[in-house]
């Protein structure tokens, strides 16, 4: 709920509903909205989108057997990126839905497809930018110069 303040400023105001009042709010939206129950209950006539932070929502829905799940990021790139693969493969085989399909998803190549793209273009020098690991394109060319901040390089 929005309201002015004697200055004229916008004010937010907190409203709180309780979860059944919330219910009706959302019923009342054009088109509805559908709970875990009703997902759960007609799986054959959902699509269900979870992320990372969202798998939990799996608990709820409990998919069925021979369902599909897939996973439309990008492969990871770092430890961290590592673990939260794994930590998502271990909910998706608890609840059956593994092995899953990878696609990529993320706008950046992988390390095959700049191998590939080096290959195919054969430049003269390699410059690489916007990345974490500049090093790794010394795998991929003879006359690579890495980048360093505040040094100009010409070409």
């Amino acid at each position: 709920m929005e309201a002015q303040s004697e200055g004229g400023h916008d004010l937010i105001i907190p409203v709180y509903l309780d979860p059944n009042a919330l219910l009706d709010v959302f019923a009342s939206l054009e088109g509805g909205f559908s709970t875990a129950e009703d997902v759960r209950e007609n799986q054959e006539e959902y699509i269900f989108r979870c992320d990372f932070f969202e798998l939990k929502e799996l608990i709820d829905v409990k998919p069925d057997v021979g369902s599909s799940y897939i996973r439309s990021v990008c492969e990871p790139f770092d430890l961290e990126m590592e673990l939260d693969l794994k930590k998502v493969e271990n909910w998706l085989a608890h609840f059956g839905l593994y092995p899953y399909t990878q696609i990529h998803a993320s706008g950046h190549l992988n390390y095959d497809e700049i191998r590939d793209v080096v290959e195919t273009v054969k430049p003269k020098v390699l410059i690489p930018v916007h990345t974490q690991h500049p090093e790794v394109f010394k795998n991929f060319h003879d006359n690579v110069v890495l980048p360093e901040k505040g040094i100009e390089i010409s070409i």
